[in-house]
């Protein structure tokens, strides 16, 4: 009879604070780490899901798509090996098989950030597919605003529609027409795209502590990001990988956090190719 070896609960945390002693199987013996890049977007398209979602106008126009092409020079500074996307598992051979129907000439592009940068970026370093690593799951915005209605936290409501107000006002001074994609693109992996998660943590509080419904709804979307941070690590095949990962802005503070904060992987500012 073999037995398997129980670790317990209070072990855990001194493997945590050893830096996990056992190497993960995708080090290599001189340590080398996978870079990780993610650039935060807004939606070339717009967007019916986001709570806010502002474009820049026709993206399709040749002034636009100077623009673009020179995002797309600058990211392929980082010498991505791997271009990863906001997308579903499940849509990855269609949008390949477009992808590939581009790189014959028989395609052209929608206006889409998925095609515009991260088919345009693939074909120039001669990808042969882009990995889609998305993981669907909706938020309930109107859950949340009926359980801080019920629960009398009008003045909390309140303040939080003030506060996308003055976002969106901000986003669209960003992306007016003076504004260039390259400028845009700088201001959504600024600090300011850092530090969105207020919006997320004023959501938490509405409710009660009956039905907790802000919390609840919020924890979905931290759990929808830590599953798009476990698809991400899992399409990752080496130590020596340079990840390109392009996601909708709001995903940023937080897919940027859990790769800065894992030992195995190097999180790499999109700043460092776009300029600040």
């Amino acid at each position: 009879m073999r037995f398997r070896r129980v670790v317990p609960a209070a072990s855990i945390g001194v493997l945590v604070l050893a830096g996990f002693a056992y190497a993960p199987a995708i080090r290599s013996a001189g340590n080398a780490k996978p870079k990780v890049m993610i650039l935060g977007t807004f939606h070339f398209e717009g967007s019916t899901q986001d709570a806010l979602s502002v474009t820049m106008g026709d993206l399709t126009s040749p002034a636009r798509q100077a623009e673009i092409a020179e995002v797309v020079e600058r990211l392929a500074k980082f010498a991505p090996s791997t271009i990863m996307i906001e997308l579903s598992p499940e849509e990855e051979a269609d949008f390949n098989a477009t992808y590939q129907a581009y790189r014959k000439g028989e395609h052209q592009l929608t206006a889409n950030e998925r095609q515009q940068i991260a088919m345009r970026l693939a074909a120039k370093l001669g990808h042969e597919k882009i990995h889609a690593v998305d993981h669907k799951q909706d938020m309930d915005f109107g859950r949340m605003m009926a359980a801080g209605q019920a629960a009398g936290q009008g003045e909390a409501l309140a303040a939080f529609q003030a506060l996308m107000a003055d976002v969106e006002k901000k986003i669209q001074e960003v992306q007016g027409p003076d504004s260039s994609v390259l400028d845009a693109l700088r201001f959504h992996n600024s600090e300011w795209a850092h530090s969105g998660n207020v919006l997320y943590l004023q959501l938490a509080l509405l409710g009660t502590t009956e039905d907790p419904a802000g919390a609840e709804v919020v924890g979905g979307w931290y759990e929808r990001n830590l599953k798009i941070y476990a698809n991400i690590a899992r399409a990752i095949e080496g130590p020596e990988e340079r990840a390109l990962v392009i996601f909708g802005t709001g995903h940023l503070a937080q897919l940027a956090r859990f790769f800065d904060q894992n030992p195995d992987y190097e999180w790499v500012s999109a700043l460092e190719v776009l300029g600040r």
